[in-house]
């Protein structure tokens, strides 16, 4: 039982170009920045803490099965989210990353906290100290080759991109928000309780409770002791931001909001009642995430797999306009017009993961807007 929250919470804990066109050079190539979106192996039921946990483990079986099936591609649990941007930066200096958020790996953590502890679904609400930002050639893997696991393959779900143009100024803001993570990120081989004697100023947080570009704009804005994180989704979302494109509008279509109550609630994150245990089957058998007369704490995440739909949506769409066509939804077709978006393809070849000297071309479809 155990282990079965475990992958519930590690589910919360990991969602806190026309032509193809290969790498290019340097010398000719216009500043972009790409978010990354790939959706969960299978569609994640929110109705209720049981319908939730329950479909993360269908999720789990799809893994696992495509895992047999298909070896050479990846299967995301509960998806995930990541950038890329090259550009030249104010000083004329070229940049280029790729990046994401992550953290949190250790089960006996959450172990601990559900089972000892009894904190319940208020280990949603817990900041980790050992924020990473991920390897560069594992995420190329992990966006290139994640497949959302179908028995047949037209109707596997592929990781589909955004993208934007950067000039040098917004080139250097977006590198400037890339490197205060980069810098703070947990390093290979270091401890936690190496990690509990730093400042905040010197730390990179993994958790649902942060909003990286909040964060990082209070940090930027003087305020040294702000708690620096967030989750993969936020951080990439934060790019955005960075670079002046994202909406308000566009949290409908991210964002996922849930209202947690009391009683699912344990430890100090519990105002009313901190003495309060929470069981592992409370929560496994909870109908409901909050009664309507108690004290509810609300969680909103960027949900990677909401992402990937709007995205999915948003090409299609600038595909149809391409063609003079109208989109069913004409709010979006009229937005994408208005950007002058098109739908392109973005090509790149990587190692496959259970053979490094093998490799694969694999070309993405997404939406790419000019302005």
């Amino acid at each position: 039982m155990g282990q079965v929250i475990t992958k519930f919470v590690f589910f919360f804990l990991t969602i806190t170009a026309g032509s193809a066109v290969s790498d290019a050079t340097k010398s000719n190539h216009n500043g972009e920045l790409y978010l990354f979106a790939f959706p969960s192996a299978s569609s994640i039921n929110w109705s209720s803490p049981q319908s939730a946990i329950f479909s993360v483990l269908a999720s789990q079986s799809r893994v696992s099965a495509g895992a047999l099936l298909d070896p050479k591609t990846k299967k995301s649990l509960v998806g995930h989210a990541a950038v890329h941007f090259r550009c030249r930066d104010q000083n004329g200096d070229w940049q280029e990353e790729w990046a994401s958020l992550t953290g949190q790996n250790d089960p006996e953590v959450d172990q601990e906290d559900l089972m000892t502890n009894k904190i319940g679904l208020s280990v949603l609400f817990k900041n980790y100290v050992d924020g990473e930002v991920e390897e560069a050639n594992y995420l190329k893997q992990r966006i290139f080759l994640t497949r959302a696991y179908r028995p047949h393959p037209q109707f596997q779900r592929q990781t589909k991109y955004l993208k934007i143009a950067l000039n040098p100024e917004k080139c250097s803001e977006v590198s400037n928000y890339y490197q205060e993570f980069k810098k703070r990120s947990f390093k290979k081989g270091e401890q936690i309780a190496d990690r509990l004697q730093l400042k905040n100023s010197e730390l990179l947080y993994f958790g649902f409770p942060l909003d990286p570009y909040e964060s990082y704009m209070n940090y930027k804005n003087g305020d040294h002791e702000t708690m620096l994180g967030g989750g993969c989704a936020s951080f990439a979302v934060g790019f955005l931001k960075v670079a002046g494109f994202y909406e308000d509008w566009m949290d409908k279509k991210f964002k996922k909001n849930l209202k947690i109550g009391d009683h699912l609630m344990g430890g100090e994150w519990n105002k009313e009642n901190p003495e309060n245990e929470v069981s592992l089957a409370q929560v496994m058998t909870s109908l409901r995430w909050a009664y309507w007369r108690e004290e509810k704490t609300p969680l909103s995440f960027y949900d990677p797999t909401l992402m990937w739909s709007f995205i999915n949506k948003a090409e299609k769409c600038a595909e149809k306009i391409s063609k003079s066509k109208n989109c069913l939804n004409r709010r979006l077709q009229n937005w994408l017009e208005e950007k002058n978006a098109l739908s392109g393809q973005f090509s790149k070849t990587v190692p496959l993961p259970n053979n490094a000297e093998k490799l694969k071309s694999v070309t993405l479809k997404g939406v790419e807007f000019k302005l």
